[in-house]
């Protein structure tokens, strides 16, 4: 599947139709002071300046991959902007691998460039995020690792089928929404639904 291709489909399908609003519900475990809580100051923002780009999930709750219970659940996704990314399909998930993979790694042993996110993985509480370069092959890209709060209602089948994700972002701001479901490309959608992607 070209990712490129399926992005460029979902944002012309954002850039016809924005939603003017959305209502989610806060979960029950979700308090004020966490950064998660972001969302509901930024919600307004994504939803009208947001720019659509491809995620892929370096980890998320358990319980997100399974349909019950039917609650929403933290995750964290890496990112760029940078169209270039996604020339490479596998580009987005070995990155993410490798970044999960530091997370139980002695701290000597994981690039200086990492130790903060491989810090953040190992501390499931921690919100923050954190960006850095690298080199795609085609040049340099911004990434973005970020805490996500992935509500069910915004996923085709209510739980993680697949790593990559579509996702709502800003510049003036950390916070980042899942792309609803109305606006995947049908061949996006079918592929994560099936997990193949």
């Amino acid at each position: 599947m070209d990712l490129a291709k399926e992005l460029k489909i979902m944002q012309k399908n954002y850039a016809k139709n924005p939603l003017p609003a959305l209502w989610l519900a806060c979960p029950d475990w979700l308090n004020r002071s966490d950064p998660l809580f972001h969302l509901y100051r930024d919600m307004d923002l994504l939803l009208k300046k947001g720019t659509v780009t491809m995620a892929c999930i370096v980890q998320a709750n358990e319980i997100l991959f399974r349909s019950f219970p039917h609650t929403d659940h933290p995750a964290d996704i890496l990112y760029s902007t940078d169209t270039s990314v996604l020339k490479n399909r596998y580009f987005l998930q070995h990155l993410s691998y490798q970044l999960f993979s530091y997370k139980h790694m002695p701290r000597e042993n994981v690039p200086n460039k990492y130790r903060r996110i491989a810090d953040i993985l190992a501390n499931e509480l921690d919100r923050s995020c954190d960006i850095f370069s690298v080199d795609t092959g085609l040049g340099t890209a911004e990434m973005h690792f970020a805490p996500i709060l992935i509500f069910r209602e915004l996923l085709p089948l209510g739980k993680i089928c697949g790593q990559h994700l579509p996702i709502l972002t800003v510049p003036e701001t950390e916070t980042v929404l899942v792309l609803p479901k109305k606006y995947w490309s049908a061949a996006f959608k079918l592929a994560w639904c099936f997990g193949k992607i």
